[in-house]
């Protein structure tokens, strides 16, 4: 018989403690370990239905819909994790789909600060794209239009910054 918290203390012990960073051993625990460790207290996993895992997440989702989220998500991998080493055989959580349940981490616009600008200019000039973005710019001085010298220039830096992107710092 085994529950819902001894799949969690199996998946924090075997994977969780061995396999991952310090800040995302912090995540879980903080998280789906914490908040889902007496769900179900002395239930075998194999026993609870679709239908309660639905009602439990949507008591969770009344609290906070992203948490809600995070948590199914979180658990899906955990329980997931179980099933692949043959701790238990099922669980049907696993079909409970992230899309059903809470609401999705916003979007946000990242600022960057003056040091990570300074990185980025700082490769660049070391990259081999300077020389060509240099050559860009006098190219474009002898340009009679001087709106389209600025969009072809704003189209050398989006150039530039993706060609450092994926050559990284």
């Amino acid at each position: 018989m085994v529950t819902v918290k001894d799949c969690l203390e199996y998946w924090k012990k075997n994977y969780v403690d061995v396999s991952l960073r310090e800040n995302s051993r912090k995540l879980y625990k903080s998280t789906v370990i914490k908040r889902l460790s007496d769900a179900f207290k002395g239930r075998p996993v194999a026993d609870i239905k679709f239908k309660q895992w639905v009602d439990l997440f949507t008591q969770e989702e009344r609290k906070n819909g992203r948490r809600a989220r995070q948590l199914l998500v979180q658990l899906r991998s955990a329980m997931g994790w179980c099933i692949r080493r043959h701790f238990i055989p099922d669980c049907v959580v696993t079909r409970v789909e992230p899309c059903d349940v809470g609401s999705r981490s916003e979007t946000r616009d990242i600022i960057l600060t003056y040091y990570e600008l300074a990185d980025i200019w700082v490769a660049i000039e070391r990259s081999s794209v300077s020389t060509n973005l240099n050559k860009c710019a006098q190219d474009l001085t002898l340009c009679p239009n001087p709106f389209i010298a600025i969009l072809t220039m704003l189209g050398c830096i989006c150039w530039v910054i993706a060609k450092v992107a994926l050559e990284g710092f």
